[in-house]
């Protein structure tokens, strides 16, 4: 339902995953919706171009996106993404909520 807003589903996928995780890395979406870095990136470049996704470089100079809290209908598509999110199968909703810890490598322990 939420992916027909939108002119694409990864864009629709990145501003759910952005209302519910406020702050994300391209790498925490990639590996969530098995995207290619390319196409996530496409979809935040336009987002950003459009004023609704903004972008802070931390220490290491990787940008980390968040909902533009200075986009004029922030409220509005807040409150959107927000039902929709509540609409979606469970099987979906999974995919946004899971545990998931990025950035460790495990090794086997011998």
């Amino acid at each position: 339902m939420i992916y027909s807003l939108f002119s694409s589903r990864s864009r629709s996928e990145v501003l759910l995953f952005l209302n519910l995780h406020e702050t994300a890395f391209i790498k925490d979406m990639r590996i969530r919706f098995s995207a290619s870095h390319g196409k996530i990136q496409e979809q935040l470049n336009r987002l950003e171009k459009d004023k609704i996704v903004s972008k802070r470089k931390v220490k290491n100079s990787t940008p980390k996106y968040f909902l533009n809290p200075r986009y004029p209908l922030i409220k509005e598509l807040k409150a959107l993404l927000k039902k929709a999110f509540s609409l979606l199968p469970a099987k979906e909703k999974a995919v946004f909520t899971r545990e998931y810890r990025p950035y460790v490598t495990y090794k086997q322990i011998n």
